[in-house]
């Protein structure tokens, strides 16, 4: 998987807006402040679409490689950044919400147990919390969930 880069790398890597078709993660910059973290098979279009609805000034994008998981790129960076515009994550499988897990019986208490222990860390994106994956696998495994 691509590493996540910082935000000066990421203004490094401005880019004019008549560049090839790129698939991967792109920024909309307003002030040189990231405003909005997305995805796209064309990055360069997808940005054009933006004009209408999102106050920006320039943009970034990041290649990905074929193998990359656009969605759990773009969570990642909107976790990073938690720019104004973004307000959802993507599906991916590195987070499940809380809600998600108490669909499958997982009390809200056990849950706050396993985090004030240090077991799990919540995130909390927009008033949802989330809870990595793995960590909630690792406590099945131990027999703590």
């Amino acid at each position: 998987m691509t590493r996540l880069v910082s935000h000066q790398e990421i203004l490094r890597n401005t880019i004019p807006f008549d560049y090839p078709v790129v698939r991967g993660i792109y920024f909309l910059l307003a002030q040189r402040q990231i405003v909005y973290v997305g995805q796209s098979i064309n990055c360069h279009n997808r940005v054009r679409m933006h004009l209408a609805d999102k106050d920006f000034d320039s943009y970034a994008v990041l290649p990905a490689t074929p193998t990359d998981d656009l969605n759990t790129l773009e969570a990642l960076y909107i976790l990073r950044f938690r720019p104004g515009y973004n307000l959802a994550l993507p599906t991916t499988l590195l987070l499940i919400s809380a809600y998600s897990l108490k669909r499958k019986k997982v009390s809200r208490f056990l849950l706050r147990k396993l985090t004030d222990d240090g077991v799990l860390e919540p995130v909390v994106f927009q008033g949802v919390t989330y809870y990595w994956r793995a960590e909630i696998e690792d406590a099945v495994e131990r027999g703590l969930l």
